[in-house]
């Protein structure tokens, strides 16, 4: 498995954030609300899923400068 910093060994966590980023990487906004549901999905399943974490934040950043 992948034990680099921010990953996870959890794979429905992993799978979760595979699905985020094919979304987030569409660039809609719809595509980016459905990223975050995603994202957050990873983040409970595995709370300490830094990779995930970053991705929200980002999403947050950008969503709050385009409204």
């Amino acid at each position: 498995g992948d034990t680099s910093p921010g990953s996870t060994t959890n794979p429905v966590a992993y799978e979760a954030y595979l699905q985020g980023l094919e979304l987030e990487f569409r660039g809609s906004p719809q595509d980016f609300a459905g990223a975050v549901t995603h994202f957050k999905r990873a983040t409970e399943v595995d709370p300490g899923y830094g990779k995930a974490l970053a991705e929200l934040a980002w999403i947050y950043e950008e969503s709050a400068g385009n409204e």
